[in-house]
Parts: structure tokens; sequence; C-alpha cells
């Protein structure tokens, strides 16, 4: 028969054990679509999901997920329409089925609620309850005067329906139209099969107002009107249902499935009862048995076998499989035949029929699944495709009269739906017995395994198969110990520990068990159980991800049951201090009055941030919504607002928010978010939000807060954040920002500089004194700069780029600031501070070798620095103390006639990109016979060249040590070992030079971001650096002059493409067109003539009439010249004879990747 082939698939979402939505009524056995019931339905709790399973998660549109409180429970005593499932119980004690506050129940002018009840005592009793008096809405049953439903909306009070007897199931219902002011509530009753006439009733209340108490079943929000006895099937629509609609809601089955088999129960126990809605129980016939290969995803329990002759599942004859007008079946399968379909051609998979009914097959002919459908007349349907035999497959057909879609899946992959269209029916009703495996006449067996059968009365949607086919069926069945790997340690740079720990004491775990990816595993501890509790080594093969682990059956529990298998643990092998730069800002939004959180993330998009700590900032999604404008996706509001000020009086410019709260904005995750609470004199309570976040794998703590500006005491917001929550960070790395309200040298700014933090404002060369942040949008008044960025010393940062953010028109009352803090990691240098050998006392003295260098000759060696020598000294210290930059007692001194020099290979080679940092502590004596000063010289070199000289022979100051600074960043070309040089540049007599306190530490730019340094003073692709502005105004943009290595400051230095005529072999008549341009040297080619060099790719392109495509084929490489200061020159050949066109057009694209 004829196929059509159909793409849309139902657009319900719709799963097993998942949130339901309500789309039909049941009436009679067949399908009647609600009037308006499912547009407009807001909460369905029927205590049960579509497949019977107990479930509290409403099946409405909120999806949300309740909890029994109490004596409240589930029963199996179910509402007359319903066919299995669950009802919820309550001991009218205490409890309550508890739902949380549900915004989509604030407000209504309109709503209908509906339920089935069950109760021997029903006085005032809740059904139903969102009420905080007067807000809000009850319904209940009262039985005195006037007797019947009475609905409780604002206070107001209204009765109806009439009584009903307890003890048995009654259906109600109520309506209420707030648009009306008289007879707008009707109440209703009903047996299952008549709807009483509605009982009309006043309640002039308008909307029921908002509140923020929880929805409840069975209770009332006081805990003291709890239900006594069962309730099902609760509605709460947003409109008024009519009595049609009430009719099929009353009716309503609130379960889908009809039939399950599983070949065992939950606890995986052999079993042939039915886990759907009849509870028949089956059996086999012929040799048909249990097999223990199971499915794909059950974790235990059995299948069903088939293999001879008359083998069958009979499960008798179901009624409730008879009439159906539509249905899902499904099955897993796994064939032990030639072909699936087994030797008869067409071994059925289930079947109902005799006559009239429905079956599924496989059909050898076909190649496909077969299913039919017997009503008033017979339909075929063929779907699906091709089945292999030997592995398991997932097989479902959904059926509505006219129209079966076939599905196949392997328990990951769901294919998409097969649509084939024919003759609708409706199934008539068959005495035949529902059969797995085989036909009524035992001549059409299925040979293989079936596992995991259900047919449903209603059709399943695609995202409800994929659910179906990935069920668990043995969720309950005994299984092995689990087990969980974990480590303290993230990222590592050695061997590290991870944590093995099971559910169970286990024995038989080794370390070849383990599966790592980038390691190997060693040292299992303990090395015999059994034991919960192990630990293994994990040492990485390389820098990069590291992943660990345990398959299932590597150990097993005192039962004998192997463990499941553990998660995934990902750890990142690297250097925990690698050179990292952090894009920080702060910005007190003064709480959104005057801009949008669009606006703001509009404001702050170019400098490309990695964190922000904002201030004053409002509550909810408002830092959130920034971030969407800027792609930064992780966020953390504090709760503590500055001096209390929240509500209408600070809203935002939209009125949606209002506060003044501190948040931190990242575009990587944040870890242990903890917001300290600040008290002092000034307003209060302040605070400071921190979070960690990882920079490249590298850990840095950030710090936002708003603090009051009270100068001058030890009782200050900023003297407790200094004395009393800095001192506990342990981060390396830490930034603090914010709102600090006092000005650089103020009081409570030094007490943040003595905790060891540092302002960016020296480092950027701003005068805070002729600056402000505050108020920005009053030129006439300028209270200074008072907000900062500070970050701890001890890192070494530098400072690369930042300043204050101008803007014509001010978004707030202050500038937002932003800083490009580059963190370095130290490269380890022996005996950097010439404490060996050690001179012990003040004045000690060794001339000689100093360990760890290498001396070129001369009055050369280390002492002990003392009051002598530098008066500016602790004298009271035996030892002489610390001076200046010196961070020891000894320093290496020089007092040769020549210039002489230490030097020292280390053990890092040098990397192309990276930024070094060479410090070194210069010190010059204040009196003695070397009181002159010898001068310096310091020197970085790979191997045997040297990269970067320092020299002076300025003294720094008499009597104290200063540090001096050497920096470079390693250019295509450098390579080999690190080397320092460190010596003289002025000796002579009565002159000597001391040196103390070697650092090398390293940053690392990108290439792009080290040529704007270079050429423009910032790595921002912002203002005269950016790469589409022309700075030297010579017609070639930024990028251009970058990738042709020419100097985007200077006009002078220019470069273009240009073009030549060659021919092949000094034969004239086959010139072509040759094209050469500059570009950057140690590169590499791809695909065509593409080539890529420091992130920059060219690509030579040529079109006959400037319009695309152009073309970037047919170009031939014919040399390239060698490089000079990096850069090289191309030529291309355009392999087209000039005789072959009558003109073309050449270009050079050049991208940043």
């Amino acid at each position: 028969m004829k196929k059509t082939h159909n793409n849309k698939n139902s657009s319900r979402a719709r799963s097993l054990l998942r949130r339901h939505f309500l789309a039909i009524a049941l009436i009679a056995g067949g399908l009647a679509t609600a009037s308006t019931a499912q547009a407009d339905l807001v909460f369905q709790m029927d205590f049960n999901d579509a497949d019977g399973n107990q479930s509290l998660v409403d099946r409405g549109t909120t999806g949300t997920i309740g909890s029994f409180s109490g004596g409240s429970t589930y029963s199996t005593d179910v509402a007359p329409s319903n066919s299995g499932g669950f009802s919820g119980s309550f001991d009218g004690a205490s409890g309550a089925a508890n739902f949380g506050d549900i915004a989509a129940l604030d407000g209504l002018t309109q709503m209908t609620i509906t339920a089935w009840i069950k109760s021997d005592d029903l006085n005032t009793n809740r059904i139903v309850s969102k009420r905080s008096n007067p807000d809000g809405f009850d319904l209940y049953y009262h039985t005195t005067s006037p007797t019947g439903l009475e609905f409780v909306g604002e206070g107001g009070v209204s009765n109806g329906g009439g009584s009903f007897s307890a003890s048995e199931w009654t259906w109600v219902a109520v309506t209420y139209d707030g648009t009306q002011t008289s007879n707008n509530v009707t109440f209703y009753t009903g047996d299952g099969t008549t709807l009483s006439a509605g009982d009309t009733a006043s309640l002039n209340k308008g909307a029921l107002l908002a509140n923020a108490q929880s929805l409840l079943i069975g209770n009332n929000s006081a805990g003291s009107r709890t239900f006594d006895g069962l309730i099902d099937n609760v509605r709460i629509y947003n409109s008024v249902e009519d009595a049609a609609s009430l009719q099929s809601i009353m009716q309503f089955d609130d379960t889908d499935l009809v039939f399950q088999m599983d070949f065992n129960d939950a606890d995986g126990n052999q079993s042939l009862v039915d886990r759907g809605t009849t509870g028949v129980t089956g059996s086999f016939a012929g040799t048909a048995t249990y097999s223990e290969t199971v499915a794909p995803f059950n974790t235990g329990g059995f299948s069903g076998a088939f293999a001879t002759g008359s083998d069958a599942a009979d499960f008798g004859d179901i009624d409730a499989l008879d009439g159906l007008s539509a249905m899902t079946m499904t099955a897993w399968i796994k064939s032990s035949a030639v072909e699936v379909g087994g030797a008869v051609g067409s071994g059925r998979i289930l079947t109902k029929r005799s006559g009239s009914g429905f079956e599924l097959y496989y059909h050898n002919d076909d190649d496909e699944m077969e299913f039919v459908a017997d009503g008033a007349g017979t339909t075929v349907f063929n779907g699906g495709g091709a089945i292999a035999v030997d592995q398991w497959v997932f097989l479902a057909v959904t059926w509505t009269g006219g129209t079966a879609t076939f599905y196949t899946g392997d328990g990951t992959t769901l294919s998409a739906g097969d649509v084939v269209t024919g003759t609708a029916q409706t199934l008539s009703a068959t005495s035949a017995s529902l059969l797995l495996g085989n036909n009524a006449a035992s001549n059409r067996l299925y040979q293989g395994l079936i596992d995991n059968v259900r047919i449903y009365k209603t059709v399943q949607d695609a995202a409800s198969l994929q659910a179906i086919m990935q069920y668990n069926d043995a969720a309950d069945a005994p299984e092995g110990p689990t087990v969980t790997l974990s480590t303290a340690v993230d990222p590592v740079d050695s061997a590290y520990t991870v944590d093995v720990t099971f559910s169970a004491d286990v024995s038989g775990l080794e370390a070849s068990d383990f599966v790592v990816t980038n390691g190997t595993a060693s040292g299992v501890s303990p090395a015999t159980g059994p034991a919960s509790s192990y630990s293994v080594t994990i040492t990485p093969a390389a820098l990069g991800p590291v992943t660990v682990q345990l398959p299932a059956d590597s150990a097993t529990d005192s039962e004998s049951l192997p463990n499941l298998a553990s998660n995934v643990l990902n750890t990142t092998a690297d250097d925990p201090k690698r050179p990292i730069t952090v894009r920080v800002a702060a910005y007190n939004v003064e709480f959104g009055k005057s801009a949008t959180p669009e606006q703001i993330g509009a404001l702050l998009l170019p400098y490309n941030l990695d964190i922000i700590g904002f201030n004053e900032v409002p509550d909810g999604d408002w830092t959130a919504r920034v971030g969407a404008v800027l792609g930064m996706d992780y966020t953390f509001v504090g709760a503590i607002a500055s001096a209390n000020h929240t509500g209408p009086a600070y809203a935002d410019v939209t009125g949606n928010y209002d506060g003044k709260y501190k948040s931190i904005l990242s575009r990587t995750p944040l870890e242990g978010t903890n917001e300290f609470t600040l008290t002092g004199s000034g307003w209060n309570p302040a605070s400071a939000v921190r979070a960690t976040t990882r920079i490249d794998g590298n850990s840095v703590a950030f710090y936002s807060l708003h603090i009051s500006g009270n100068n001058g005491s030890t009782n200050s917001h900023a003297y407790k954040l200094a004395t009393q929550v800095l001192p506990q960070e342990t981060a390396d790395r830490v930034i603090v920002v914010g709102d600090f309200n006092n000005r650089m040298g103020d009081y409570n700014i030094n007490a943040i500089e003595n905790a060891g933090f540092e302002a960016i404002w020296t480092d950027l060369n701003i005068d805070v004194t002729q600056e402000k942040t505050y108020d920005a949008q009053d030129p006439n008044t300028s209270h200074g700069v008072i907000d900062h960025i500070f970050y701890n010393t001890s890192a070494s940062p530098t400072v690369a780029d930042g300043g204050i953010i101008e803007e014509d028109n001010p978004l707030s009352d202050h500038k937002p600031i932003w800083a490009v803090i580059a963190f370095p990691d130290d490269i380890s240098i022996n005996n950097p501070s010439f404490e060996a050998p050690k001179q012990a006392s003040d004045g000690d003295i060794n001339t000689g070798a100093v360990t760890g260098w290498s001396e070129s000759g001369g009055t050369i060696g280390n002492f002990n620095v003392s009051t002598d020598d530098y008066t500016t000294t602790d004298s009271t210290d035996s030892n002489g103390g610390v001076v200046g930059s010196m961070d020891s007692t000894n320093a290496l001194f020089f007092a040769s006639t020549a210039n002489e020099s230490v030097s020292q290979t280390l053990s890092e080679s040098i990397v192309v990109g990276n930024t070094y940092e060479l410090t070194v502590a210069v010190g010059d004596r204040d009196n003695g016979d070397d009181a002159g000063f010898a001068g310096y010289i310091l020197q970085l070199s790979d191997g045997d060249s040297v990269l970067k000289t320092v020299s002076s022979n300025a003294s720094p100051a008499d009597g104290t040590f200063s540090d001096v600074v050497l920096t470079y960043t390693a250019q295509a070309g450098d390579s080999g070992a690190l080397g320092i040089t460190i010596g003289t540049t002025n000796a002579g007599s009565g002159r000597s030079t001391d040196l103390d306190n070697v650092r090398l530490n390293y940053f690392y730019y990108t290439p792009a971001e080290q040529w704007r340094l270079l050429h423009f003073g910032s790595i921002l692709d912002s203002g005269n650096g950016m790469y589409n502005f022309d700075a030297d105004q010579d017609g070639l943009n930024n990028l251009i002059e970058r990738a042709a290595g020419t100097d985007p400051n200077d006009a002078s230095s220019y470069s273009r493409p240009s073009t030549s005529f060659s021919d092949i072999n000094g034969d004239p008549g086959s010139d072509y067109i040759t094209l050469s341009y500059r570009r950057l040297a140690g590169g590499t080619s791809s695909a065509g003539n593409d080539y890529t060099a420091l992130g920059i790719t060219y690509t030579l392109q040529h079109s006959a009439d400037l319009s695309p495509p152009w073309l970037d084929s047919d170009w031939v490489a014919v040399s390239t010249s060698p490089a000079v200061d990096g850069v090289e020159t191309a030529t291309f050949r355009l392999d087209l004879p000039l005789s072959s066109f009558n003109r073309n057009f050449f270009r050079l694209s050049v991208t940043q990747d």
C-alpha cells in the first residue's frame, strides 16, 4: 500500500514518569476534545503520571513538584473514572499535599476548580486552598446550614451544590467569574455519569488578589483544616468552564497506560503480572520462558524468550483493549532468527486479533514492521524500515484511526517517525487473547527475546517514546554498591590522590581496574578489602584534561554483587599558577535608576571583560540581563541591601526591580559564593560579595563591595574588611572592587593597602586628584575618585590597561572603572636571595663562589648586611634587618675594580609570546671604603644570545635597596633555556654594588595584544588600536598593517600587494599574472592558498567582475623570501593564462581568528 511520510511530529512534550499536559478527555471509551479546558488549564494533580506511577508533579502548565506532609500519602483507591494510578490520602489530623506558591494562580478574575473526593468527615476541611486572609481562595464542604460546597474568594463566601453522601466518591466543581458582580459562582456535583445542574450564587469580589501562600490540597495554610479521606483528579483553570467541558473533565481517566509487560516486577523478580492497569496474570505456552538477557536500560530482571512451535505469553481477553480509536504499542526485541520476522516470515510480536482487533509484527518480505487494525474493515500499515537481527531494537507504533507512525531506536537515538496513512478504523471488540510472541493459531512464531511491552490507549509523542525507550523496568531490583570518585585538587601539576567511596564494603579493587585518559593509576589503598573507602594515585602523562572512571564489575560486596560504574572524574593537568590576564570592571549603577541593564551591557561591551563587580545593583535577574548582552552567563547577587535601601523609592528605570545590592557577573563559572556583612560607623549594613572563578583554569578570588565612607576610624567598614575579612582569604590571586566612598590616601584606603593590596591607579599613571568617579551626572560636583580596583601585591601582578570610562550621557551617578590585570607565574631560581653559603651575623662576609651562580671572577661574594653599610637597617636586629627591596639578611656584593657578573642558566626554556619580567633589588652602601656605586647590569638570555639588557650607573639611593625591572616579550625565533646575568657597569676603586632578591616572572598576552601594547600602549581592540582604525591615515587599517608587518603609526611604513607578469619556461605565449604580498613569517598553509600566522589568515582571491563569488582556487605558490624581522614576502601565480580571460580582479583577504 502507498505510504505518506510526514516529518511534522506532535509538539506535545509528554514523557514517561514525567510532566503531562492534559489534552483530551475520555468518554465511553472513546476520545472527545474538551471545549476550552486544555488552553486554560493551570494545575492538574492526579497523584500519578500518565503511566499510573506515583507522582506529585503538576500535569498542568507549571511543572511544580509537590510534597506530602504529616499523615498524607498515596492510596490505590482511585476516582471512578480512573483505570489505575493513585489518589491522595489525608488522615484528618495533620499534613497536606503542598505545591508551593504558584504565581499563575494569583490575580485570577475567572477560575474553575474540580476534584473527586471521598471522605467520612467533610465539615469545613479543605479540599483546595491558596489563601492568606483575605486574599486568595478556598474550596471545602460545609455540613451546617446551608449544607453544601463553600467557595471563599477575597474573604467573601458563597455556598451551593447541596448535600451529598460521605464515604463514596463524589465529583465536585466550582466556577467563579469575577467580571460579573452577581450570579457569578456556580457549583456542580457528579457521580461520574451524571453531572448536576449548576447551582448559582453571588460573590462580588473581582480579581482574586495575589498572596504568597502555598497551594495546598487537603488542608489550609494554618494546618487546622485537614481533610479526612481521599482526593483525586484536582484541576484548576483560569477560565469559567462550561457544562460540556465539566462533563468531560469528570469522566477523564488519568492513566493512559493499559498494559505493561516487563517479565519481571519492579524488584526484578520473574513475573507475568501486567504492571499497567489491568493487573491480569499471564502464562507461558510451549517452551516460552524467562531470559536474563534484558533490554539495554534495564539494570536487572528478565525478558521473554520464544524459540519453537507454540511458544507464546498469553494474557487472556483484555476488554480495555477493545474499541480503541487510538493507541501506542512499544517493545524491545532481539531476534535470534536469520530474519527478524522468523522462519514464518511474520512472527507476531504482539496480537489481539481474531477477525477483528490488532497485531504487530515484522514482515520479512517488506523488510519493515507491519501493523494491522481490524474494525469495520481491515487496514494494514507498513513502515519503519529494516531492523537488524541479534541486537536489541526498540520498536514503537502509534495509531489513530487512519494514520500509523512507526519508530525504531537503539536506546540513545529515536528515529524520526515514519508516517503511513490508510483507511480509518475503530477497533471492533474481540474475545481473542492478548498474546506476545505468537498468534492464536500458533503458526506465527516470533523467534527471539521480547521485553518492556507497552500498550497505551492514546498516541504518545516522540518525547514520551524517548523516555519509554530508556525506561528501567527493574529499578527496584537489588543493585551492587555505587561508587563515587572525588579529589580535592583541580587543576593538578603532579600526581594526585583520588578518593574512591563505595556505598558498601567491597573487595577485589586493583589499580588496573581504573580507566584513565592522559594518565596512569597506581597505589590503591588499602591494598586489600573489604572496605568502603579507598584511594588511588593518578599520575598525569601530559598537560591537559585527565579523566578517571571505575567501570562496573570491578569489585564485589559481601553479597557478591558487583559495583555499578562510577562517575567520570575530570581534572586538568596544568601549572596551577600559570600566567593569566583578567579583564575586570566595577560599576555603581545607582539601582538602575537611569538605564536599563541592556544599556549598561552595551556600554561595557567593547572592553571584553572577564568579570564585573556591580554596586547598588537591582535585585532579581537584572545582572543576568547585563550578562546576556555581554555573553557572560554566571552571576551571584547578594542578599544584603546597602543601608536597607529597598522598595519603590529605589525602583529601577523600568519599575520591575528595586534595591541596592552587590553582584558579580562572570564569563566563567563562579564557585565559593559568599556575602560578608560589614558593620561599623556610617550606614549599616554594608557588605561585600565574594566568589572565585577560573581564568584559563587558574583560580582568582573576586570581591564586589559597597561601603560607607566614614574615615579615620578602626570602626569603619573598610577597616573591618582589611582586618577581619581579607586576612581569611586563601587564594593566591585576589581582586577587590567597588564603591569605597573614600579617596586614595584616606585612612580607610590605607587600611586596605596595609592588608597587602594596591589600587590600579599608580600602575596606570592616573593622577586621581585630578579625576572623579562621582558625581558623574553633575559636572559641577566632584567627590573625587571613590570607586577603586585593588589587587593583592603578593601575586606581583601588573596592570596592562585600564582607567575611568567616560560617557557623554552618563548612565549612573558613578563612572565605571576597568582594568586589565596580568598575574604572572614565577620561574624557579637557585639561591635567589644569596643566602648560601649562609652568613649568620652582621657583617659576616664570604668572598668567592655563591651557591647556584657562575662567577666571572674578581671580588665577588655574599655578606650579611649590617648598619655599617646600610644605616636604614633596624639597628636592634642582630642580623641587620631588611632594607628597601631586600627579602633576607644576606646579599650579593661586587667590589672589583673591573666590571664583573654572576649568571645562572634556568631549567625552563623561553616561550614565544610570553612576557618576562626580571626584577632585582639593587643596593648602594652609604659609608665605608666601598661607598661609591659601581652601577648595575641585568641581562636576560636564551642559550648564548642576550635578549634584553638594562643597565645604569645611577645609584638607587644611598643606604638602601630599590627594585630594578627588565621586561622582555619573547619573539619568533627565540629558543633555548632562559638565562640570567647580573653584575656591574661602573666598577672602580672605592666602588661597590650589592644585589639581592632576584625574581623572574612571566606573563602571557596574545600576539594581537602584544602588537597593540607595543604600538598603542594598550591591549584593547579600541581607540587608536582598533583593527578597523587607520592610525597613520595611510589608507591601510591597523589589521592590514599588522598583517604586513608595517608600523601603524608611520604613514611611510607602507605596503600593498603588487602584481607582475610572468611566463613559463620562457614561452612568451604563456603569460600569467603573479601577485606578491608581505606577511608574518613562521605560519602554516592549509587548503587552497590560505596561510595563517599568529592568528592572522591570508587568502588570495580573484573575480571576473568584482561580484561574488570571489574564488580562492587556481593560485600556485611561486616563492617566499627570507624572513626579515619576522616578515616575509610571498609570491603566487594565478594558474590561468592571460589569454583565457578578458579581465580579472584580485584581492588579498586578511582575517583575524
